[in-house]
């Protein structure tokens, strides 16, 4: 082997180790992005929940005092809106903690 293709050589492997570096950086800030774009549709589509569930609320709210009755399932709701809100806090701070980590 002549020393030009040992040069030759050396360099193509050093052009295909930065580009493999290269392309796992890549790969990694994309699947960094994608957690958090999950974390973000879950906080989403749990305080649609949330709305849903108050909604729910006023109108048990309005049809009682319409009909002069009791509100029926009034615990439930509020044990849902309870535990939603609970759990939106806390993918707000994984959330917020990835944002932080991605900052340093």
């Amino acid at each position: 082997m002549s020393d030009f293709d040992k040069q030759f050589n050396d360099f193509a492997d050093m052009v295909a180790k930065y580009v493999n570096v290269g392309v796992q950086k890549v790969k990694d800030v994309a699947d960094f992005q994608t957690k958090k774009m999950k974390l973000q549709s879950e906080i989403g589509q749990n305080q649609r929940d949330i709305t849903k569930a108050y909604t729910k609320l006023g109108q048990a709210y309005y049809e009682a005092k319409e009909n002069n009755a009791q509100m029926s399932d009034v615990e439930d709701v509020m044990e849902l809106i309870r535990s939603k809100k609970k759990l939106v806090d806390m993918l707000q701070e994984k959330l917020d903690a990835m944002k932080d980590s991605e900052e340093e």
